[in-house]
C-alpha cells in the first residue's frame, strides 16, 4: 500500500495469501501487480491456477490464453490448458 511500484513485493503478498486460501484477495493483487508489470508469467499462472481453485476454468483459461499470447512457449501454460476442467469448459 505505502509504494505501489513494489511489483515483486505484490506477487509476494499475493502468494502468501494464496496459500492460505485467501485466494479472491491473492487475484486482486495479482491483476494490481500484472496492470504495473503485464509481462509477469508468474501472476498469470497463479491466477489460472487460483481461478481453477475457485470454480471458474473460463477465466484460467483466459489468464492462460493471455500468457500464451505473450511467450507462446510458456511450457506450465500449455500443460494448465491441457487440465481436464479447462477442456471441459471449452466444449
Amino acid at each position: 500500500q505505502l509504494d505501489p511500484s513494489q511489483t515483486v513485493a505484490s506477487v509476494n503478498l499475493a502468494n502468501h495469501l494464496a496459500m492460505k486460501g485467501r485466494t479472491r484477495e491473492a487475484i486482486v493483487l495479482w491483476e494490481e501487480a500484472l496492470s504495473r508489470n503485464p509481462g509477469l508469467e508468474s501472476a498469470r499462472i497463479n491466477i489460472a491456477i487460483a481461478n481453477l481453485q475457485q470454480g471458474d476454468p473460463k477465466s484460467a483459461e483466459k489468464a492462460l490464453r493471455k500468457a500464451l499470447e505473450l511467450n507462446p512457449p510458456l511450457k506450465s501454460a500449455r500443460r494448465l490448458l491441457a487440465d481436464p476442467r479447462i477442456i471441459k469448459s471449452s466444449k
